[in-house]
C-alpha cells in the first residue's frame, strides 16, 4: 500500500481515536495530519507493515497525550475538563451522543472503548497500543459497558 492509500485507510481511525482522547474536533485533526506526516518520515523504520494501524493509533495517542500536555501547560486548564465543541465534532449526530457516553469513564476506559467499538479492535491488539496485559483490557472493557449502561 501506498501513503494516499494508508492516509484513506485509516484516516478516519486515527481522528477518531484522536477525538477520544482530546474531545477536540480541530485539534484531532491535527494530530492526524500530523500521524501521516510521522508515517511518511517514519515509514522505512516499521519493520512489520501488517501492523500499521496499530503503529498509527499508538502514534496519535501519544501525539494526543502530548498535546494535552503541552495546552495544559500553555494554559493552566485541567486536561479532564476539555469540552466537547459541538458545532466542531462529527456531522453525525451519533458520534456526539457516543462521545457524551463515555464522559463517564476514565480517560484509559474510553480509548479502550473506542479502540474496540469504533475502530474495531481486538483486545490483544488494544493491550499493545495502551501498553497493557489483555486480560485487564478486557476486564476494564467490561467494567467500561456496565458503567456506560449505568449511566444511560
Amino acid at each position: 500500500m501506498n501513503i494516499t492509500q494508508l492516509f484513506e485507510t485509516y484516516k478516519t481511525d486515527v481522528f477518531r481515536f484522536a477525538l477520544s482522547i482530546t474531545r477536540d474536533s480541530y485539534l484531532s485533526q491535527d494530530i492526524t495530519q500530523d500521524v501521516f506526516l510521522s508515517l511518511i518520515q517514519n515509514i522505512s523504520r516499521i519493520d512489520d507493515i501488517t501492523k500499521i494501524k496499530s503503529w498509527l493509533l499508538t502514534t496519535a495517542k501519544n501525539m494526543a497525550l502530548n498535546m494535552l500536555h503541552k495546552r495544559s501547560l500553555e494554559t493552566g486548564e485541567i486536561i479532564d475538563e476539555i469540552d466537547i465543541p459541538l458545532s466542531a465534532v462529527e456531522k453525525d449526530s451519533y458520534q456526539v451522543e457516543f462521545l457524551t457516553m463515555l464522559d463517564c469513564l476514565d480517560e484509559t476506559d474510553r480509548q479502550i472503548v473506542v479502540l474496540h467499538i469504533v475502530n474495531g479492535l481486538k483486545h490483544k491488539e488494544i493491550a499493545h497500543i495502551i501498553d497493557m496485559q489483555p486480560g485487564t483490557v478486557r476486564q476494564r472493557y467490561t467494567r467500561s459497558l456496565k458503567l456506560i449502561k449505568q449511566n444511560l
